[in-house]
Order: structure tokens, then sequence, then C-alpha cells
């Protein structure tokens, strides 16, 4: 396959003039100093030759992930550095990747997960801490390798060489005193990088990109390279490297391993020991065809409705009252920015394009009815990201008093990469703030929004009762599940303090529905986060 890692390693050994001359032939104009820039970065740094040798590369990095930066955190505005452990192989002979991460959030939640890229097409995911795996088969997954690739600087500059007439020289720039040579390198998928090379020593110090962050619209994401020392074998490799979103330090990272030579059994490429690995997926006999993502709308209670899959593994709800409609929560997509470059998780999502969805499903299931509230359980991202769609339909947003200055920043934030209603029809946002607690009734149906108070995930949150249904929704601090499996080691913690919450206010719902995880939780799921041992016996170490 040709935008397999195969195609991409034969890349790298080739050399890198005739490689330059054969792209220049078939895409037409070349701008020869871009070029000539990166040419010279690949062979300052080298490894092409030691990699084709060894047939593999293996990485290793710790650091911190600050989820704070791309507001997921406790505070708006305040960091929350948490450890971060990061791993990948690069299996050439076998045309494989593995890429591991493993991070325990401030809130206790943990995401240790690991994917294998093979076979061209096919994915194998195994989530280490509720420890299960699956396959996928999708053409995506080709991209979706490359982009982890590119973490690579060898691999980054030898595929940008690949498309010469894609590079472009915009001059110098200076950043903290230093002066850096730019090229811009444009993805048939549309994207651009500005790559960042040392004017004296020509190597890649790191490279922009400018993505449609949800609540904070057009914003420089950018990698940088820390200084580059010898690899054995290999060549010259960065020590680490860190990536800011906007002004705010997202990721920093130092490599423990940098080592050429046979990753064939590397444990990345391995399903976790106690985890039955599943059988491949067979290959399907005609390609499948693409199904456009479809909300799902059930009526929880008369009038009450629970859109699951706004985006994939993302859930809201809504009510309709006699002259109005009432939303709760404004998902948007979320952007995976380990990859390169950085793209929506939600495929084909923008910043207020899920949330139009969900605005589209509440005017269907309920036409004529004007929606004049959306309740926000709380600022993150993924949940208030799009929470510019509701401000052009004309709605008041009930919040708590952290997230409204976070809101009103949204509002007038440039949002030109994809521009949305409010972009073209600018107006204010109204807000109501929700202090302890807001009952709306139209003597028939009632909403009380319940101001959680001090909790582990979040500063302030807010959580939606309707009494007359038995009903609760609320946002990550409980996430529903099979009672045919156990619940997820990760959200335990969350969850043993909501059940505990529910006690303390005296409130015994009959239904919880989350933002995510699987329908609604009873009783008896209440009953299980109780008995629950503390989450850490269920951690894989």
């Amino acid at each position: 396959m040709r935008n397999s890692l195969c195609y991409l390693m034969t890349s790298l050994i080739l050399s890198v003039t005739a490689l330059a001359q054969q792209s220049a032939a078939t895409n037409g104009a070349v701008d020869s100093r871009a070029r000539s820039i990166v040419s010279r970065a690949l062979e300052k740094i080298g490894g092409a030759e030691a990699l084709r040798k060894s047939g593999g590369l293996a990485l290793a990095a710790e650091g911190v992930w600050d989820a704070a930066a791309e507001l997921q955190g406790m505070k708006p505005d305040a960091a929350n550095p948490a450890p971060f452990v990061e791993k990948l192989a690069l299996d050439f002979s076998a045309d494989r990747l593995g890429y591991e991460s493993r991070h325990t959030r401030y809130d206790g939640t943990d995401d240790s997960l690991r994917f294998v890229y093979l076979n061209g097409n096919q994915m194998r995911f195994a989530h280490l801490t509720d420890r299960f795996v699956f396959w996928r088969q999708d053409d995506a997954f080709v991209d979706e390798r490359r982009r982890l690739a590119r973490m690579i600087p060898q691999f980054l500059l030898a595929e940008a060489l690949e498309h010469p007439a894609s590079l472009r020289y915009p001059g110098a720039r200076s950043v903290a005193g230093r002066s850096y040579e730019q090229v811009s390198w444009r993805f048939s998928s549309g994207e651009t990088l500005t790559l960042f090379f040392d004017r004296d020593k020509g190597w890649l110090t790191g490279f922009e990109q400018l993505v449609d962050a949800p609540l904070l619209g057009d914003t420089p994401l950018r990698w940088e390279f820390d200084e580059y020392r010898r690899a054995p074998g290999f060549g010259l490799y960065p020590a680490g490297y860190r990536i800011k979103l906007g002004t705010r330090l997202l990721k920093q990272m130092r490599y423990t391993q940098i080592q050429a030579g046979s990753v064939a059994e590397s444990e990345l490429f391995s399903v976790p020991a106690g985890i039955r690995p599943p059988q491949p997926p067979a290959p399907p006999s005609t390609p499948p065809a693409a199904r456009p993502r479809q909300p799902r709308v059930t009526q929880a209670a008369p009038g009450v409705y629970f859109v699951a899959n706004v985006r994939s593994g993302s859930h809201a709800m809504f009510v309709e009252f006699a002259d109005h409609l009432m939303a709760f929560d404004a998902p948007a997509g979320y952007l995976e920015l380990h990859q390169i470059p950085a793209r929506d998780f939600a495929t084909g999502a923008t910043s207020s394009s899920v949330t139009e969805d969900f605005i589209r499903v509440m005017k269907e299931t309920a036409p004529g009815k004007p929606i004049r509230y959306v309740a926000l359980t709380h600022f993150h991202g993924d949940h208030a990201g799009g929470a510019r769609a509701f401000i052009a339909e004309g709605a008041t947003i009930l919040t708590t008093k952290a997230a409204r200055p976070l809101i009103e920043r949204a509002a007038g934030a440039r949002f030109t990469i994809n521009p949305d209603r409010l972009s073209r029809n600018p107006r204010e946002p109204k807000f109501e703030i929700v202090s302890g607690r807001r009952v709306i009734s139209d003597g028939k149906q009632q909403v009380e929004l319940i101001e959680v108070g001090k909790n582990p995930h979040c500063e302030e949150m807010l959580a939606m009762l309707l009494p007359r249904d038995g009903v609760v929704f609320v946002a990550d601090l409980f996430t529903p599940w099979s009672l045919q499996r156990q619940p997820s080691a990760g959200h335990i913690t969350l969850m043993k303090f909501f059940a505990g919450w529910l006690d303390e206010k005296g409130i015994k719902p009959l239904k919880i529905y989350g933002a995510h995880g699987a329908g609604a939780a009873t009783p008896e799921h209440l009953e299980r986060i109780r008995s629950q041992a503390q989450p850490n016996q269920y951690r894989e170490r």
C-alpha cells in the first residue's frame, strides 16, 4: 500500500536529491529555497541509513501533560500538570507502528491506552486500565498512523521532501531573540504546518499549526524540540520536546529511550497479559459505504429527551416545556494533539458543528419551539465548546460563575479556520449565573439546576434534576456502564464521589444519564459503585 510505513521508509532511504527531483517532475513548481532548507536539516540529523539497516526504532519519554491548557482542568486559568508517559515503536520489516500513553489526571481518572497499526488499514486498541482490547479496520487508520510517525523529526522531514511543491519559504522569523528559517508545508487535507529551522545549525527546532480549538478559536499549536544529541547507531535526536497551545504549556517530555534496531519483540505490539486477544477483522469483500454520524434520540421521560452520540461517545439532553426548549450542555469535538498535524477526534467536526447537530435534532424532535436556555454543566471544552452555536440561537446560558468569563471570551474570539454562525452574525451572549439551586418550571415540567460544589473533577459543576420523573443528568462525575461488565476503573473515584453527593442531598434518582458512557444508570449502578473498592486495586501499573 503506497501510504503505508513501508512506503515512507523507502522515502527515507532514498537520496534526498533524487527524491526531490522525482517529486518536482510530477508535482510542478518547487520553491528551491524551502526544499534546500528541509534537505539540509535531514542531512544534519541523519538517521535514514541507520534505520534502513536496523529495521526499527523504539522511543520512550516521560514528562507531564497539563489538561488545563486545553480547558480540561480544575479551573479555567490554573495549571494542573500530571505525569505522562509515552512509547512509540516502528517496525519497518513488518510495517507496524505501536503507540502507548499512560496518563493519570489531576482528578484521579486514568487514561492508559495502546494502539497498534498494521496490515495497511487495521488498528488494534487496548485499554490498559479497564483491560479490554478490540480490532478495527478502516482506511482512515493509514492516515492516523502517519500522523503519529511524524513525531519523529526524520520522518517529518523525509515526508515533506516527498511533496516539495507543497513547501514554501515565507522568510526568516525571530522568536525570543533567536532567528529561524521558516518553511510552510500544506497538506492535501488542508492543514498547514510552519516548520522552524535553526539558521546556524540547520536542524528542525519545531513547528506550528493553527487549530480550531473549542472555546479558544484560532489558536497556535507549537511543538518545540530540545537540543539534539547523538543517538547511538542512529544519528541525532532531540533530548525532548514541549507543546504549547496558545501561550500555555500543554505537554513537556524528556526521552528516556532512543534506540534503533529490531523492535519485533516490543511489548507495544502485544496484547497485555491477562486479556484475551480478539480475532483480527476479516477483510471486507467490498469497501464499506461511508455512514454519516447520526445522533440517536430516546425519550427518557415525558418531554425529556436523551441525545446519544451527538458525537461518538458524547451525549446531551434537552427538555420540552410548554412554549420553549432547554438544552443540557453544548458538546464539541476533541482535538487529538499527539498527532501531526493535530486533528479533531470527531472526524470532520468543528468547534460548533457538534452542537449545531444537537440543535438540529432538538428542532426536529420538538418543532416550532425556541431554545430559550442552555445549561452548561461545566466549562470543559467538550461540554461547553459548542456554546457559540447556542449564543447564535439567542439562548440564555445558565452556568457557574467561573465559566462565564471563558464563554464571554469565546463569544468574541476569532473563528476563521471554520467560521460558524456567530462569526457571520455576531451577538452578545446572555447569561444567568446559577448559585445554589435554580428551578425552571411551566407548572407541569420542572427542572432543577443544582450546584454540586467542591468535587474532584472541576472547580464548579452543575447537575440537572427532573424531580417528577426521578431523572438526573450529570457530566463526567458519573459514567453509566453495562451491568454485565465492571465499571470503568479510571472513573470509580468520580462516581463514588457523586454517589455520596446524591446521598448527602437526599436525591434518589431512578435514572442517571451521563454525558459519556452507556445509556442510563439505575439504583443498582449506584449500589455497585458504593460497594467498589478503591480504584487503585483495578489499575495495571
